[in-house]
């Protein structure tokens, strides 16, 4: 069986509580019998913006309303930190991505929170790719001649992220351990503060999300080398991975699912898993997932783990090999 079709086995079965833009299923925080879902990523970020189609459409088939409390900051330790002190009756959920639930275990020396001991599970939900783009003034037109031209001018070439620890940040890292390159990462607040300095020739490189990419990459302004998984992204069908760009075995794909504060009782989890299983096959929310470039593809509380288990060595080895840390 393939990597990619293990990953996708593993999948199988990503503040103000007012300030909120409510849409039908999203009700205010004043609703006692409301279940809150702490997104710990601040209001209009890439992930806040692609999972309310989904926690509405959750919403509907809990038959419960849902309201989105936005807690973000410090790579999504305040709001994890906040869902982890909630009370586990079934009222509380909250999102764990491949950063908040393993990279940030390596990036911090102390947690305010412990992703085995303060939660629980529900399950996976969506997962997403990058897109490796560069300016349009560099003279490269393919990940071989990238590599070459690295190759060719070590320490020379600026690769962007949206923040040390992301993603984006990893993906770079894995990049240059296995192209046998070296070069400069510059750390943004986001991906779109990255993408609009290489634009302007700041920097070279950007490794982003597809979702984000694609849209901005719009008009021509960058080039689209590849994509991190190991298929091509539905939106983006000419564009290579890099492992058929000559790097095989390259794979980094981000991830996301539903977690509820340690002790939350087994059939509220077995509830909301199942609620989270029909948003997902919703006719809108598969739209919302065509979007945003996800691969939306629920799985059960044991496979959640099974796939924290078989990520989390690698996601160790790529932040020991950046060196960074975050305190």
């Amino acid at each position: 069986m393939s990597d990619m079709k293990s990953r996708r086995r593993l999948l199988t079965g990503a503040a103000s509580t007012l300030a909120l833009s409510f849409a039908p299923g999203l009700v205010r925080a004043q609703d006692q019998r409301a279940i809150r879902f702490i997104m710990p990523y601040a209001a209009g970020s890439g992930t806040d913006t692609a999972f309310r189609p989904y926690i509405e459409s959750f919403a509907r088939h809990l038959k419960r309303p849902v309201f989105i409390d936005n807690r973000g900051g410090a790579n999504g330790l305040i709001g994890m930190d906040a869902a982890a002190k909630s009370r586990p009756d079934g009222l509380t959920m909250t999102l764990g991505t491949a950063s908040t639930m393993v990279i940030n275990r390596f990036l911090y020396s102390r947690l305010p929170y412990d992703p085995v001991r303060d939660f629980d599970l529900v399950g996976t939900m969506l997962g997403t790719a990058n897109l490796l783009t560069v300016r349009r003034e560099l003279e490269v037109r393919n990940v071989q001649e990238l590599i070459a031209h690295a190759r060719r001018n070590p320490g020379a070439l600026k690769v962007a992220s949206g923040g040390v620890g992301t993603t984006g940040h990893l993906s770079a890292a894995l990049f240059d351990a296995m192209a046998d390159t070296r070069m400069v990462h510059v750390p943004y607040k986001s991906g779109a503060d990255a993408f609009k300095d290489m634009v302007n020739g700041d920097v070279d490189i950007l490794f982003e999300n597809v979702a984000l990419s694609s849209q901005l990459a719009g008009g021509g302004r960058v080039r689209m080398l590849a994509v991190t998984s190991r298929e091509r992204a539905a939106v983006l069908p000419d564009v290579p991975t890099l492992d058929e760009s000559g790097l095989e075995g390259y794979e980094i794909l981000a991830w996301a699912g539903f977690v509820v504060p340690k002790g939350t009782p087994a059939d509220a989890i077995a509830r909301m898993n199942l609620a989270m299983r029909q948003a997902v096959a919703d006719a809108e929310v598969r739209k919302a997932t065509e979007s945003f470039a996800l691969l939306a593809i629920p799985g059960s509380p044991q496979e959640f783990q099974a796939l924290i288990d078989a990520e989390t060595p690698k996601w160790a080895e790529l932040v020991r090999r950046t060196g960074a840390r975050l305190d």
